[in-house]
């Protein structure tokens, strides 16, 4: 299910925006937290497992997600 679809129609946009904040703010987030990790440890391997932890934690998270069950006039 889309964001702007679990949202509905009136918070579409703003439910859309403030996915795309959070995205963002990763992208923001995850150079600087590598950078650091490297800096403190001069690992590559542990700048690339820092790189792993985010989608093993981001599948956490989804499985606390659950979707909507379909009513009977959504198709």
């Amino acid at each position: 299910m889309m964001v702007a679809d679990a949202a509905g129609p009136a918070l579409a946009g703003s439910a859309t925006g403030l996915t795309n904040a959070f995205w963002q703010l990763g992208s923001v987030a995850v150079p600087l937290v590598v950078g650091a990790v490297f800096q403190s440890t001069h690992s590559f391997p542990a700048a690339f497992m820092t790189l792993a932890i985010g989608p093993i934690f981001a599948v956490a998270l989804l499985l606390a997600v659950g979707e909507a069950k379909p009513t009977l006039n959504e198709e």
